[in-house]
């Protein structure tokens, strides 16, 4: 079943941006960093943000070294803990700011409507 944009409650996914690896040059890795970026967008449990920071430390190593793959995760991992937040935060995609809860299964249903839309037929490990 497919569910028109109106069917959804007011918790809607808004729509998807990146800028690939932020603060970092866009290497061989650029894939890694778009991945990262659409799991960020439509979050879910701390474990998961966990999660996909470890899949794109080994996606970059994979791409690259692991001398990058150490920055890039190092400099994500520091990212949680800094004052100053990005719009592009864990969970940023939902019009009410998500706070490591876990998807429910309308959510989980919107966000693969919107994969979908996107051209993403990839797993995301949801």
């Amino acid at each position: 079943m497919q569910l028109s944009v109106a069917a959804y409650p007011s918790d809607t996914l808004l729509e998807f941006k990146t800028d690939y690896c932020t603060g970092f040059f866009n290497g061989t890795w650029k894939h890694c960093c778009y991945k990262h970026d659409l799991h960020y967008w439509f979050g879910g449990t701390r474990q998961e943000e966990k999660l996909a920071d470890l899949r794109l430390k080994q996606c970059v190593a994979n791409a690259s070294n692991d001398i990058y793959a150490f920055f890039i995760y190092h400099s994500v991992r520091l990212g949680h803990y800094s004052p100053l937040k990005l719009s592009t935060s864990w969970g940023w995609g939902w019009s009410k700011k998500k706070n490591y809860s876990p998807l429910s299964s309308l959510q989980k249903q919107q966000l693969n409507d919107r994969l979908k839309m996107m051209g993403i037929t990839e797993k995301l490990n949801l």
